[in-house]
């Protein structure tokens, strides 16, 4: 499931195959922009959320950069 972000950037939110075939993510992405990210220079796959799995497969593509994500906490007083 993914949505077009701005004019050149598509955004893949979540993903979803059955790992025992090999290649059923790559297929299901390279069909996903086939059919959606036509008009898109850029891929955003959001964030592996530490797992490290997951960050492979996504170093897997080659992105030329990774935004390091922080976390916000209000400090109460």
């Amino acid at each position: 499931m993914g949505e077009m972000l701005n004019n050149g950037t598509i955004v893949i939110h979540i993903e979803k195959a059955h790992s025992e075939y090999g290649g059923s993510y790559q297929a299901i992405n390279n069909l996903f922009l086939k059919e959606f990210g036509k008009n898109a220079i850029y891929v955003n796959r959001e964030q592996d959320l530490g797992i490290e799995g997951l960050r492979r497969a996504k170093e897997a593509y080659k992105p030329i950069r990774m935004v390091k994500k922080s976390i916000i906490y209000r400090k109460w007083y």
